[in-house]
């Protein structure tokens, strides 16, 4: 077995480190066990007797003299893909020892192998696997892009790599006491080779993909064009021969055809499409494929138009439209050198002053109406005099090599550009003075700017422009620099980061996932002497996350478990600062279903006397398997939901067996694995924890077949309600009472009612001060003083009524009240909704607008049934009306007050 001995170009090689940044260390088992094995081979050599710590600490000579880091280009051998890697020749142990390399195996096997041997084994890194190591529990370690060393994390393979990837190869050694690893493993990647998916792109810009002529001598040739043609694969340029020698490169060009014909063709002519043969040589040899572009006219629209004398012209004569006059260049190439593109050229004065003397004059440059190379026009600006204007920065000429210095922000008297210190004169410096105007516009964008811009930072264009009569003659002269504003940010101290309050010096990171932001608890300032940066405007911070193929992709923020990138990229400084953030998997401590409809305490009798508290949980059976939602508790004491696709969860039936969650019965939860990732599974289920799937629904005391099965179910679900006295049981035929109706409503608009919500505030106390039976500290107080305040009850004199029954139109009262507060519209016509329902005469006064508002929306009395208006209001009823209003819990409460 060789390994493939092509360097794979620079595109290759960078891919190798790319991926193992931030494969670092997250916690997680081992994951390869060396066990001990057979006694040593006769005659094999005892290298180890100088101690485990020189074969650890040795180096590795590899075949063909590769060296870590390598990069192999993905190959086929007919339909198979052929097997590279780095493949170990030789250990140099520490104390000078010298062992060869014998064996490749995978590391599942090492245990049955002979002792006094040296093997090797490949690992495909991923950042999300565990940690591979020694066993002695120490990990091996791997070189990162930034040359840190890292934990290699990864899967064994079984045979030497073919597929597209980053690995690394470990060896090993046995002596007679057991299996080691060396401390540090070698890495090498396969790239994707192919030419597939490959892009054309203009001069090495892959994001440039139009071509169009360019103005150049012979430009059209295909010769001559196709040095600015460049083939990219995933977002790299390769390597063309023209400029490393004959079929040295990546690739080289075939032949090119009009598209859809098969002539050759060796002149471009524009506004066609062509296609054209790429074919690989070096790491692609062997591959091709056909890639069509579209050449295009030159637009002037988008030109770069550079005049003679910057446009500006002294004498007698009128301003020029002879093109070779007028134009330097166009996008770099002067027209005048082709003949072709001068004829496609044409210049017109569109403006001019109102003497039609001298000034300022307006041309514009378009192309000619039959011109087969360019397109569109652009209007250039031409000043003409009868002499030139000499201008000068603080007694400096202005000419086109003047330059200024950076200005450093941060001093405390910063030397800004002055434009006051510009003077402009006739001819020379001792010429009379003559009136200018400065123009600023950003270097970058070519957007307007002022002055004053010129002491914020940023690159700004400042150009000085004389057009003015002294003593009879028209002074003419334009002049130009850039001033660069910057923040000189040169030393380490002036950058103070902290994450969680405590300082970071080592630009290393590292938290727990906890399914938050951990980026809202970085603080960033950035000072230089008595000024403080702006984040937007000085800087920015730039996050990307490493993704599963070692690529780093821009990311929101900082949430799931693996490695990050974040850059304070300077704006009005540089250079730029990065830190590593590592996130760990959250280790998870205990596990419960968490869509039950019902739970109950569950107790098993594990050995005589002992007695284990579970719970048991209750599934609707509905014929078809059933796949429970878990939730976990985090070793930080918080909740977190593991999504259904990175679990795998077994059952067994009451006699041990493997079986799926479907017929009525009691289960017991196996095991739950966890696919690696947000969190680190290592739970042991209590095995008094049963699920038991039920016809029952919801509650154990409501049938799935009774009518208000579903909207109790709802109303469980969302938190409206739940069983008598937190259990199982939901007793829906026992009626409600004025405190535990608030509390419906009072959860509808998103509050919650528990042990941690009996405190109230002092102005909720005030409230409910006024009721004699309102106990401060009662499950239902919280909700009472809401739904006083809101307007939706009101007492009998000094009591609430707490345990007085509900009737039918109170609650629709209630109900209603609760509903003009959340912004519904209960008017209707009440009388002629009432005179609809049998019943609809016997409601109190004070309830027909609310009753005749249920009614009308079939909240009450639908399926023509009474209203039974002074009749008390049951459980099950009272959910049902809730949930027909209301499906689904609002966050009302808690958006308003989150103290509520």
């Amino acid at each position: 077995m060789t390994a493939c001995t092509n360097n794979g170009g620079s595109r290759a090689r960078r891919a190798v480190t790319a991926a193992l940044v931030g494969v670092l260390s997250v916690g997680a088992a081992p994951m390869v066990a060396l066990a001990t094995g057979a006694a040593p081979a006769s005659g094999d050599v005892q290298v180890m007797a100088d101690g485990d710590a020189f074969f650890k600490q040795g180096t590795v000579k590899y075949e063909d003299g590769l060296e870590s880091g390598h990069a192999f280009v993905y190959k086929k051998s007919g339909a198979t893909a052929v097997a590279q890697g780095l493949v170990p020749e030789s250990v140099s142990y520490k104390n000078s020892s010298v062992a060869d390399v014998t064996t490749f195996l995978p590391a599942a096997s090492l245990s049955t192998q002979a002792r006094g041997a040296h093997y090797y084994a490949y690992y495909e890194i991923d950042a999300d696997a565990a940690e591979v190591k020694d066993s002695d529990g120490t990990p091996i370690l791997v070189e990162g892009a930034d040359g840190e060393e890292v934990s290699l994390r990864g899967t064994s393979t079984t045979s030497m790599p073919t597929d597209p990837g980053t690995y690394a190869v470990v060896v090993f050694y046995a002596d007679s006491t057991g299996w080691s690893a060396m401390d540090r493993a070698a890495t090498f990647s396969i790239v994707n080779g192919g030419l597939e998916g490959a892009t054309l792109v203009e001069d090495g810009d892959v994001e440039d993909t139009t071509f169009a002529y360019n103005g150049e001598n012979a430009g059209r040739q295909w010769a001559n064009f196709q040095k600015h043609v460049g083939v990219a694969v995933d977002g790299v340029v390769l390597k063309n021969e023209r400029s490393i020698g004959a079929h040295d490169g990546d690739y080289h060009f075939g032949t090119i055809t009009e598209k859809d014909k098969t002539d050759v063709i060796s002149v471009l002519e524009c506004e066609k499409e062509y296609t054209v043969d790429v074919i690989g040589d070096g790491a692609y040899s062997g591959q091709s494929t056909k890639l069509t572009f579209k050449f295009e006219k030159m637009d002037l629209a988008d030109a770069d138009i550079v005049l003679n004398n910057s446009g500006v012209f002294v004498g007698p004569s009128n301003p020029t439209t002879n093109i070779s006059s007028l134009v330097a260049t166009i996008n770099g190439e002067n027209p005048s050198a082709n003949s072709d593109f001068l004829a496609c050229l044409d210049a017109t004065i569109t403006g001019r002053p109102a003497s039609g003397d001298k000034g300022e004059y307006k041309i514009t440059i378009a192309a000619t109406e039959d011109s087969k190379y360019v397109k569109n026009s652009k209007e250039v600006t031409v000043l003409w005099g009868n002499a030139g204007a000499y201008i000068s920065y603080d007694g400096t000429q202005m000419t086109s090599s003047f330059t200024f210095p950076t200005v450093d922000l941060t001093q405390e008297k910063p030397a800004y550009f002055d434009p006051s210190k510009i003077k402009t004169t006739v001819t020379n410096a001792s010429g009379a003075e003559t009136d200018h105007k400065v123009i600023v516009t950003n270097y970058e964008t070519g957007a307007s700017a002022t002055e004053a811009d010129l002491q914020r930072a940023g690159k700004w264009l400042v150009t000085v422009k004389v057009l003015d009569n002294v003593n009879g003659q028209t002074v003419v002269g334009l002049a130009s620099v850039v001033v660069v504003n910057t923040n000189v940010i040169s030393d380490s101290d002036n950058i103070f980061v902290t994450y969680d309050g405590k300082a970071i010096t080592n630009n290393i990171i590292s938290d727990d996932y906890t399914g938050s932001d951990l980026l809202e608890k970085l603080s960033v300032e950035i000072s230089k002497g008595n000024k403080v940066l702006v984040e937007g405007t000085d800087y920015t911070i730039e996050v990307k996350k490493q993704d599963s193929t070692g690529k780093w992709v821009a990311a929101d923020g900082v949430v799931d478990a693996g490695s990050y990138q974040v850059t304070i990229k300077g704006i009005s400084f540089s250079p730029n600062v990065q830190y590593t953030f590592d996130v760990d998997p959250r280790t998870l401590v205990s596990i419960a279903p968490s869509n039950a409809f019902a739970t109950q305490d569950n107790y098993v009798e594990t050995t005589p006397g002992t007695i284990v508290k579970g719970t048991r949980y209750y599934f609707a059976h509905t014929g078809e398997e059933i796949a429970p939602e878990f939730t976990f508790k985090g070793d930080d004491g918080k909740t977190y939901t593991v999504p259904a696709d990175q679990l795998e969860v077994t059952y067994e039936d009451a006699s041990g067996n493997p079986v799926d969650l479907k017929d009525e019965g009691d289960y017991t939860i196996d095991t739950v694995t966890i696919k690696p990732g947000n969190f680190a599974y290592g739970i042991v289920m209590n095995v008094a924890d049963v699920i038991e799937v039920t016809t029952a629904s919801a509650f154990v005391d409501v049938p799935n077949d009774a009518w208000y099965a579903e909207a109790v179910a709802t109303a469980k679900q969302q938190g409206y309600i739940g069983g008598i006295g937190g259990t199982s049981t939901f007793a829906p035929l026992r009626n409600m009472s004025r405190a535990d109706v608030v509390c419906v409503l009072y959860r509808m608009a998103g509050g919650t009612i528990d042990s941690a919500d009996e405190d109230l505030s002092n102005e909720q106390e005030a409230i409910i001060s006024q009721f004699e039976d309102v106990d401060p500290h009662a499950y239902y107080a919280r909700a009472v003083a809401w739904a006083t305040e809101m307007g939706i009850v009101r007492g009998y004199g000094d009591t609430f009524g707490t345990g007085r029954d509900v009737s039918t139109e109170e609650f629709a009262t209630m109900l209603a009240r609760y509903a003009t507060a959340m912004g519904t519209d209960t008017s209707v016509d009440t009388d002629a909704v009432l005179a609809g329902v049998a019943d609809g005469d016997q409601v109190s006064s004070y309830a027909r607008d609310a009753v005749a508002w249920a009614v009308e929306n079939g909240y009450v009395a639908s399926n023509g049934n009474l209203i039974d208006p002074q009749g008390s209001v049951y459980r099950a009823r009272v959910v049902t009306i809730a949930v027909r209003y209301q499906p689904e819990q609002l966050d009302t409460i808690i958006s308003q007050n989150p103290h509520a």
